[in-house]
């Protein structure tokens, strides 16, 4: 699947299942999409908050989903 099609079924999911399950979801994609995706801020952003133990899973997954601080991810992916 290219990233932009795993991109839309992470957000074709989200209505369908749970927080760590979406959140499992854009690890896999980062990790399978990185290079490729021009938003390296925003990976790169989401990636360390993924390594810190003080945030919040359903604020990541929140963020990445619907958050201004993501926004350009969306719009590349939209």
């Amino acid at each position: 699947m290219s990233a932009k099609e795993e991109y839309d079924l992470i957000l074709n999911t989200w209505n369908h299942t749970n927080y760590s399950k979406i959140y499992h979801m854009i690890v896999n994609w980062i990790v399978k999409h990185k290079e490729t995706i021009k938003s390296k801020k925003d990976i790169k952003s989401i990636a360390g908050r993924m390594s810190d133990p003080t945030q919040e899973l359903q604020d990541i997954v929140s963020d990445f989903l619907e958050g201004k601080e993501y926004k350009n991810l969306r719009e590349e992916f939209s």
